[in-house]
């Protein structure tokens, strides 16, 4: 009886952590970011950008009802003219502390020109470290399920002299670009991009431990 409640209350947690992880505040194992309060979650473009990012109500990966977050680059010089939007309010923090390893997202390609989809982290000190791989996101208006690397062998120095190591433990700002080339402000380019479900994924194992002790689920010795 004891290890069946000891089971609900781990599965409980586990539900909320999935799926109502705070959209706010700090990085924080399991954030989500899925659109469907309508607002852009403070995911957008610099100020002067003059196409900023909106939200789409249906169309998502799911289809009908399933908002998603747009983003329009002109391919113009000046703001708003690069495949870039970044959060620098709740994507910030401690990401090795958190246990974060990697941050998920769906996204599909409305354009014309295949882009080269990569995550850059900037921190306190105004380092700047980028994704060495790039991912492939094809033109096709198709939604494809992306994972983006966030540990210190994911990540190429941009700018800067501080370890990932360092950067990592004070992050200021999380963006997702289009660039060629492992640099943080990507590619000039005229693209349409959507994304959704935003997703950060915890280290194998640091989820579920940090569940089982939100639920007070611990060993205790026997009584004998």
């Amino acid at each position: 009886m004891r290890n069946c409640r000891r089971a609900r209350a781990v599965c409980c947690v586990l539900s909320l952590f999935t799926c109502c992880a705070p959209a706010g505040a700090q990085i924080a194992l399991g954030k989500l970011n899925d659109f469907q309060d309508l607002t852009t979650q403070n995911w957008g473009q610099g100020p002067f950008s003059p196409v900023p990012s909106i939200v789409i109500a249906n169309g998502g990966p799911t289809g009908s009802g399933d908002a998603f977050l747009e983003n329009i680059s002109t391919g113009n010089s000046g703001a708003g003219g690069r495949q870039a939007l970044f959060n620098a309010n709740d994507w910030v923090g401690n990401f090795t502390t958190t246990g974060v390893i990697r941050v998920d997202a769906q996204l599909v390609n409305l354009g014309q020109t295949a882009l080269s989809m990569r995550i850059g982290i900037e921190d306190v000190n105004g380092t700047r470290y980028v994704s060495t791989n790039s991912v492939t996101l094809a033109a096709d208006a198709q939604w494809h399920s992306l994972s983006f690397g966030v540990t210190p062998p994911d990540l190429s120095l941009d700018r800067g002299f501080e370890s990932s190591d360092q950067a990592l433990a004070t992050v200021t700002a999380f963006r997702f670009m289009s660039a060629s080339n492992p640099t943080f402000q990507g590619d000039v380019t005229a693209s349409t991009l959507g994304i959704d479900n935003i997703h950060a994924v915890p280290e194998p194992g640091m989820g579920l431990l940090a569940l089982m002790s939100a639920a007070g689920v611990s060993r205790r010795p026997r009584k004998i």
